[in-house]
C-alpha cells in the first residue's frame, strides 16, 4: 500500500454526512454566517470543515437552492458538444508533433 493511500481516511458513513448537512441547514440562522455554522458542526462531529462545506454545497445544488449541475452526467450532456472529438484531438496532436519534427529536421539539415 502506498504512503498516500495509507494516509487517506475512509469515507464518512452516509448517516454522518446526512446528519451533518441537516444540522448545518437547520441551524445556520443561529450563526452569523453559514461558514460559522459549518465550522461549529464540523467541530462537534469531528469532520473536516472543507469536507462539510462541499457536502452542504452539493446538497443545496441537488435541492435546487444553489445554481449548479447535480451530476457529472448532466454537465457532459450539456457541454459535450462544445469539446472537440477524440479524432479531432488526435489529428491536432499529430499535426503539432509533425510540425515540430519538420522544424527540427530542417534545422539539422541546414547545420550540415
Amino acid at each position: 500500500m502506498s504512503e498516500e493511500k495509507s494516509r487517506r481516511r475512509t469515507p464518512y458513513p452516509a448517516e454522518t454526512r446526512e446528519r451533518a448537512i441537516r444540522m448545518v441547514l437547520d441551524h445556520q440562522d443561529e450563526y452569523p454566517s453559514q461558514w460559522a455554522a459549518i465550522g461549529s458542526v464540523a467541530q462537534m462531529l469531528s469532520i473536516n470543515r472543507e469536507t462539510l462545506r462541499l457536502w452542504v454545497r452539493r446538497a443545496e445544488t441537488d435541492e435546487g437552492k444553489r445554481l449548479g449541475h447535480t451530476s457529472v452526467k448532466m454537465t457532459l450532456d450539456i457541454y459535450a458538444h462544445l469539446w472537440p472529438g477524440s479524432e479531432e484531438t488526435t489529428r491536432a496532436a499529430i499535426d503539432e508533433a509533425w510540425n515540430e519534427h519538420a522544424v527540427s529536421f530542417s534545422c539539422h539539415k541546414e547545420a550540415a
